[in-house]
C-alpha cells in the first residue's frame, strides 16, 4: 500500500486564516478546516491515505475528503513516501551502528 507524506512546508496564520507555504514550489495555499485536517493527518509521518480518510470521516464527507486529498496531492502538499527506503531517522541509523 502506498503511503503519503507531507511535503516540506511551513504553516502559518494571517488575518485570522490558516495558510501553508510549500517550500519546494515557493507557493502559498489557504487552508480551510478540511485541508488543514488532512494535512494534520500526515503530521506524524507517512501514512496510508485510507487511514487518514477513515480517521476524518466522522467530521467530513467521504467525497469531500477524497477531493481535498486529491487536490493536496496535485499541488504537491502531500506526496508518495518514496524517500522512506533511502532515508532513515537519525536514531535508527545510530542504533544500527551501535551508537544508539
Amino acid at each position: 500500500m502506498t503511503e503519503l507524506q507531507l511535503a516540506e512546508m511551513k504553516r502559518f496564520s494571517a488575518a485570522g486564516k490558516e495558510f501553508a507555504f510549500l517550500i519546494p514550489s515557493s507557493s502559498v495555499i489557504g487552508l480551510d478546516d478540511l485541508t488543514g485536517a488532512l494535512l494534520d493527518g500526515f503530521k506524524d509521518g507517512p501514512r496510508s491515505p485510507s487511514a487518514v480518510l477513515e480517521s476524518l470521516m466522522p467530521r467530513f464527507s467521504h467525497d469531500d475528503l477524497v477531493e481535498g486529498l486529491s487536490e493536496l496531492h496535485q499541488i504537491g502538499a502531500v506526496a508518495q513516501n518514496s524517500s522512506a527506503k533511502l532515508y532513515a531517522p537519525r536514531e535508527a541509523i545510530r542504533a544500527r551502528l551501535g551508537g544508539g
